[in-house]
């Protein structure tokens, strides 16, 4: 009886103990490199690259078709500037004092 209730605890201390590590290696970011996120279908939803395990330089956000949304600025992990987009064409941008400047919808 002993060696039965032995082997469960052992069981289930292999199953937590691997999801812990599991869900701790998910939550950590890149310390260097490129970083992309992808949608269900395999069309990537996000890419940009970590330095320092900062985000760094230009990070492009997509819809599911593919087609670039917005566009994000990063110097050290800070945000410099985005630009948003409709259609391929740029409706708005804000930059890093949080300034907007909305753009015609001809993206002119």
């Amino acid at each position: 009886m002993s060696t039965k209730y032995f082997v469960t605890f052992l069981s289930a201390f292999f199953m937590l103990f691997f999801c812990a590590f599991a869900q701790q290696k998910t939550n950590q970011l890149p310390e260097n490199g490129t970083h992309k996120i992808f949608y269900s279908n395999g069309s990537i939803k996000e890419k940009g690259r970590y330095k320092n395990s900062q985000k760094q330089g230009v990070w492009y956000f997509y819809t599911e078709k593919g087609v670039v949304e917005k566009k994000e600025k990063y110097k050290k992990g800070e945000l410099r500037w985005q630009i948003f987009y409709n259609k391929g064409k740029i409706t708005k941008t804000i930059d890093r004092d949080g300034k907007v400047v909305e753009r015609p919808k001809c993206g002119c």
